[in-house]
Parts: C-alpha cells; structure tokens; sequence
C-alpha cells in the first residue's frame, strides 16, 4: 500500500543514479516530497530489503540517499512545516555528485515483538573488487549535506553555548587571529551569518578584515564509515555487492562475526 504512492516516474526508472537532474527531475522530486508530508512513500523509493534466512530473527535494510532524494526530503520536511523551499539549498544540492549507502540490521524479539534496530559499517564491491568511498564533499553551512539533522532544539542549544562560548574568545583575540578564524570558518563552508553568529561580529567588520567573503565554498571530510559515493562509480556496470559483519559475542553456540553480503542494484534509484 505504501509502495502504490510511489509516482509512477519512479517505480518505472530503471536507468541508474541521476547525475546534474534537469529541471523536471528536480520538479518531481519537490512535488513527491510534499505528497509525502504525512507518509513514508519517499522512503520505501529508496530502500532495499536484504533477503535473508527464514529462521533469521533480524531484516537487514539499506537506504541509498541520492541528492534527489536529498531534495524530496527537503520538500517534505519543508511542507511538514509550513515554510517555502530553499532555491539556494536545491541548487546546491543539485550539483551534488555523491549518494550515501546506509545499511541497518534490525532484530525482532518473537516473545515480546519489539525490535531493535543497529547501523552497520558497509563495505561495497563491484564484481568482487571493492569501491571505494569519497574522502571530501562539498559541505553546506560547514555540515556534511548527507548527515542526519539534530532535533532542532537540541540544534539550537548546541549552537547557542558554542557562539557564546565563541564570542568570549573572539573579544580576546587580536586582528591577526580573527582574520584566521574567519578563514577557517569560510574554509568549513559556513554561511556569513554562521560566521556572524559564532563570532558576535557585524558584517561590516568581517568584510573588513576578509573582504568578499564567499560562502558554501567548504569541504567537509569524509571516512570510510560515512559510505558516501561518486555517481559516477555507482554507475558503472558491474555485479555490486553490500557487505557487513556481525558483532562478535561471547555465545558459544553463536560467536558472531559472521560476513554478510547482499547483493544491490542502483539502476532503480533516481
């Protein structure tokens, strides 16, 4: 039933990873967010289900986060509250050229039917031969575009005692060492009213000491347990593979570490 809200334009797409989208990629993809404001279609458009042993008491799920669907959430979260879409934050993150691959494996207690759900470090083979992630991506707002947002009052608590802590030091600092923070806050990718809020200074003042500040010019860097990919390589034909292992326990019946592998295609995802 959820799957059925699914617009036809992607249960039908069978031709890979969309790199640069078109305008009427991009269209769709806002529009299908908004439908999704009150159910979970845009998820099911991008999720797999690792098939598993009948007797197995987990599911192992992978979620294949393209900069489409980076919008189509956008979109959603956006409807959800009633606020209009970011142009600027679409056009970034139409120039993306980078998907993340998260897997989770999920247990299920028959007795009590409560499920536990743990994230796990992937590793991804193309005919056998592993592909490996990105180090660096284009960060917005000094963030990696692909990390899962804080609840926004734990976001607003948290950015609150770092610019107050901030701005205690900025007072103290000489020109020298301000124009070196700017720096490295503008090299982080942060906006210019992210710069205004953690150093307490007027625009004015940081143009001063950096004139012409460019924002969102940033790269955040990136280790192999992020999983985020080039287009280009998710494209390639090949036979892929997602692999995992298990935590090793102490059970003498069950010692864990075992590897996983399941096999995925990209050719459905938009």
């Amino acid at each position: 039933m959820i799957r059925s809200d699914i617009p036809p334009i992607y249960r039908s797409h069978t031709t890979g990873i969309i790199s640069n989208p078109s305008d009427e990629d991009i269209k769709a993809a806002i529009n299908f967010g908004q439908s999704s404001k009150d159910g979970a279609a845009l998820e099911y458009a991008y999720l797999m289900k690792g098939a598993r042993n009948a007797f197995a008491n987990d599911a192992i799920y992978v979620k294949v986060y393209t900069p489409l669907f980076l919008i189509a959430n956008h979109s959603r979260e956006q409807t959800r509250e009633y606020r209009p879409i970011d142009t600027t934050y679409v056009s970034f993150l139409r120039s993306l050229e980078a998907v993340q691959i998260s897997l989770t494996q999920q247990f299920t207690n028959y007795a009590t039917y409560n499920s536990f759900a743990f994230n796990r470090q992937t590793i991804l083979l193309r005919n056998g031969i592993r592909v490996e992630p990105l180090k660096s991506i284009s960060s917005w707002e000094g963030a990696n575009p692909f990390a899962r947002p804080l609840n926004k009052n734990v976001q607003a608590s948290i950015a609150q005692s770092t610019q107050s802590y901030t701005r205690g030091l900025v007072a103290n600092m000489t020109k020298e060492q301000r124009i070196a923070l700017i720096r490295g806050y503008q090299t982080m990718g942060f906006s210019s009213d992210q710069i205004i809020a953690y150093t307490g200074m007027t625009l004015a003042e940081i143009n001063e000491l950096v004139p012409n500040l460019p924002t969102n010019m940033g790269k955040v860097a990136l280790t192999e347990f992020d999983a985020i990919y080039s287009i280009e390589e998710l494209n390639k034909p090949g036979r892929y593979e997602v692999i995992f292992r298990t935590p090793a326990t102490s059970n003498l019946l069950s010692t864990g570490d075992d590897e996983i592998r399941l096999p995925i295609s990209f050719i459905n995802f938009r």
